[in-house]
């Protein structure tokens, strides 16, 4: 999966899945808290590991300032498919939004990828 796939919501929030940068899911993490870091605003406010039918998951949480100048948040689920198969799903949204609801969503869009491989 060279090209992303990206699912928009009404909200502005925006899904992507795109390849991984690597089977070394806490190494992906690390490179993911300095992206942020490098980011306007950006801080990084965590991580978490997960356990789903795909194996070990790591889930990152991010705040930056957007291109539209808006105080964005982004969650991040770093994941391994298959061998050799890295995998990010990305959800970004505005702030203003309810953070469990997206996160929410963005678990309920990993348990379908999951179905589908």
């Amino acid at each position: 999966m060279d090209d992303p796939l990206r699912l928009t919501s009404n909200d502005g929030g925006v899904i992507t899945i795109t390849r991984g940068p690597g089977t070394d899911l806490p190494v992906a993490v690390r490179g993911e808290e300095r992206r942020v870091s490098g980011l306007p605003g950006g801080r990084f406010v965590g991580s978490i590991e997960l356990f789903c039918q795909l194996g070990r998951a790591y889930l990152t949480r991010a705040q930056y300032q957007g291109k539209d100048g808006l105080e964005t948040e982004e969650i991040r689920i770093f994941m391994v498919v298959g061998p050799g198969r890295p995998l990010v799903l990305s959800y970004t949204y505005s702030v203003a939004g309810s953070r469990r609801e997206r996160l929410d969503q963005a678990l309920a869009v990993l348990q379908n990828i999951q179905n589908l491989l």
